[in-house]
């Protein structure tokens, strides 16, 4: 369990994290960036499989009191 006093950074941190990530080309988008892939159906698939397995590891992080991405973050970054 992490120190409460470290979770206000690490959230900070990891939302600074998630706005780069969109724009990162990503392999397993076939070498897009999220927000390229999100503009065709398959594209947009694929980042709804990966938010979905991440959603459940951050989760279980959150369940644990161990710091966690909300993903909900990059699902509004890219209207999703």
């Amino acid at each position: 369990m992490v120190s409460p006093d470290f979770l206000p950074f690490y959230s900070k941190m990891m939302k600074e994290w998630a706005t780069q990530w969109v724009e990162e080309k990503i392999p397993a988008l076939d070498g897009k960036t999220p927000r390229e892939a999100v503009m065709t159906p398959e594209g947009r698939r694929k980042i709804e499989e990966l938010l979905k397995d991440w959603e459940n590891m951050e989760e279980r992080k959150r369940r644990d009191g161990d710091p966690y991405i909300d993903i909900q973050v990059i699902r509004k970054m890219l209207n999703l």
